[in-house]
């Protein structure tokens, strides 16, 4: 029995090796993957038939020029208009890491310390953290504050208009606003400036990012925004047509999503936020600043609950969109203001399932290629 145990099992083994043998010289040997040979070389400029965009080729990638001070440091390169397919060959062109500046290191020191205020509501040190010119500008403002903050332009945004730490009521007396925490998202440093991109993360949990430029004065990092509002002011006075545009194009706007903080909402509380989420998918960059603008004509986005008591939020956007660039704003949907200056709107709504409707461009102020998509609808549930 065990004799015949043993001649089995070498059989099997036998047909194993057997079967492994055959099926290995059945299976074709597979060759190295061929490298691909790339179509233009190193130094040129391909620019996208479909959306216009530009990039350098350089190191075997692509390299989007961005803006036409870029496109201009280049000097004369040979431009061919290629398909996306030719586009898609390249892999996108990612700056080397290079070690931190001391500029950038004593910025994120100054931005500890505005995180610190912000944590301990120090409103009295706010002051210190802006240059004098700032200062200046903000004094200048207060006086005009009243209109600025009227029902028909209140919730206007913009990156670098608005210090986020000081603030005005509707009675032109300065308050602080305070979140619950700053967090960074990175920096960058340009002719001696640096730029700082971070997120203020609101009590509801809304993430609002916001850039500001610091400026060393007296010794210290500053927030200047008299002097990035000059900046943007230049940039407007000696712009050009943005590379890679069509003369006659237009911007196209739709909204791509809608998130609501906290989520389910509090109905009629003044800390529920709807963060919308816009883009352009024209083929033309919409900057109300001007600068390669079809116009200077603010955005209007107008967010509202259906069937509520309350007034619909309205906002003007302040900002530049890139064909196929998106951004985001936020509108309160029960905004406790409209109580204050409209008692009719003082009666409270009714929790549970809401449709909210984000209308962008209502009144075609804006020329866009496309005005029968700045619609958006989504339903959320509100709990008391």
């Amino acid at each position: 029995m065990k004799r015949h145990l043993k001649r089995l099992m070498f059989l099997v083994f036998v047909g194993v090796i057997g079967a492994a043998f055959l099926l290995s010289a059945a299976s074709p040997v597979l060759a190295a993957p061929k490298k691909v040979r790339l179509p233009y070389a190193n130094g040129v400029l391909l620019k996208s038939k479909v959306t216009k965009r530009i990039y350098l080729i350089k190191d075997s990638k692509k390299q989007y020029i961005g803006s036409l001070a870029d496109l201009k440091k280049l000097g004369k390169k040979k431009t061919y208009l290629v398909a996306d397919k030719i586009l898609a060959l390249y892999a996108n062109y990612v700056n080397p890491v290079k070690a931190e500046s001391i500029n950038i290191k004593e910025v994120k020191a100054a931005f500890e310390r505005y995180r610190q205020i912000n944590k301990n509501k120090d409103c009295t040190s706010t002051s210190a953290l802006v240059t004098k010119k700032t200062l200046a500008w903000w004094e200048n403002l207060k006086g005009s504050l009243d209109g600025l903050f009227s029902s028909s332009t209140i919730g206007t945004t913009s990156s670098s208009t608005f210090f986020s730490v000081q603030r005005a009521s509707s009675t032109s007396s300065t308050s602080c606003v305070f979140y619950k925490d700053l967090v960074l998202v990175k920096a960058e440093e340009k002719y001696g400036e640096v730029s700082l991109t971070y997120n203020q993360i609101h009590f509801n949990g809304l993430p609002e990012q916001t850039e500001v430029l610091f400026l060393k004065e007296d010794g210290m990092w500053k927030i200047g925004i008299a002097e990035a509002l000059e900046k943007d002011a230049q940039e407007t006075k000696d712009c050009k047509l943005i590379p890679g545009e069509p003369a006659n194009g237009l911007p196209d706007f739709i909204v791509t999503k809608a998130e609501l903080y906290p989520n389910p909402g509090k109905v009629n509380s003044d800390d529920t936020e709807l963060n919308i989420t816009i883009k352009n998918i024209g083929n033309k960059t919409y900057n109300s600043f001007g600068c390669g603008s079809v116009s200077t004509t603010l955005l209007s986005i107008s967010a509202e609950v259906v069937g509520s008591k309350y007034i619909p939020t309205s906002m003007q956007l302040a900002e530049k969109i890139a064909p196929g660039e998106s951004i985001t704003s936020d509108a309160k949907l029960f905004n406790q203001w409209f109580n204050e200056h409209f008692p009719e709107s003082l009666k409270v709504d009714e929790p549970g399932k809401k449709i909210i409707k984000i209308t962008l461009n209502k009144y075609n102020d804006v020329k866009e290629s496309n005005t029968k998509n700045n619609i958006f609808t989504k339903e959320f549930n509100f709990v008391q």
